[in-house]
């Protein structure tokens, strides 16, 4: 793959929706598919690849980015998002190990997983705990009250949304 197919991959995922389907499995082969694409030769085409290169890695970040955004706005709509690469199932199914792991139902269960997009030191949830300090980018399990007044400040983003009453030990 070259530089020209992997920007019109971009596009045609900015197009969309919904996740496109790509002519590659993952994220690996893509990046393998390019650095093969590369040709080094003289001082020349070595500036040239490493130009190419950086291009192509900016690429492929983006790519990401765009994919990932979509991935989240599906779960936090509460579907799941078809033609995903081997790296985004990964990340997908991280996010059903957390289960075991969200709060019991003191508050029936309803819980969000969110990232905090700013540093925030304190809070005091609807059901009495204590939480904090965060750094932009940590992670917590909050009830779906305090998630939600996050959000709306656009303190937090949310991850993962548990509605049903989660089963105790």
């Amino acid at each position: 793959m070259n530089l020209r197919e992997l920007n019109d991959l971009i596009k045609a995922e900015m197009g969309r929706e919904s996740l496109v389907k790509l002519p590659f499995k993952s994220y690996r082969e893509l990046a393998a598919s390019i650095g093969g694409s590369l040709r080094v030769g003289g001082a020349l085409e070595n500036a040239l690849s490493g130009v190419y290169s950086s291009d192509a890695k900016s690429a492929i970040i983006a790519l990401i980015r765009i994919r990932m955004e979509k991935i989240l706005a599906a779960v936090r709509s509460g579907s799941t998002p078809k033609n995903l690469l081997a790296e985004e199932k990964r990340i997908l199914n991280s996010l059903s190990y957390l289960e075991p792991l969200l709060p019991r139902s003191d508050y029936n269960g309803r819980v969000r997983i969110v990232s905090f997009g700013i540093q925030f030191l304190r809070i005091r949830t609807s059901n009495g705990n204590e939480m904090g300090p965060f750094r932009k980018g940590d992670v917590a399990v909050l009830p779906v009250e305090d998630a939600e007044d996050l959000m709306i400040r656009k303190i937090v983003s949310i991850i993962y949304r548990k509605e049903k009453v989660l089963k105790g030990d």
